[in-house]
């Protein structure tokens, strides 16, 4: 499984291993990082997250509060 590069302006790119979100007026914002690069993006409160990897599964995407529709 390969991994998401690193979102850090000016940097050369590397792998990502932290998912690093902000809970914002405007909604969530996610930035993929390495360990490094973490704590330096900045802003209000954040949360960090340990990143295993990215799976495409080819299923779109429902908002949480709604359930998927069943297959009949």
């Amino acid at each position: 499984m390969k991994r998401p590069d690193c979102e850090m302006k000016g940097t050369q790119p590397h792998t990502a291993t932290k998912l690093v979100a902000w809970s914002l007026n405007s909604g969530r914002l996610w930035k993929m990082s390495c360990d490094a690069h973490a704590n330096l993006f900045g802003g209000p409160g954040y949360w960090i997250s340990k990143l295993e990897g990215y799976e495409d599964n080819d299923r779109p995407l429902y908002p949480m509060d709604t359930s998927e529709p069943q297959d009949k």
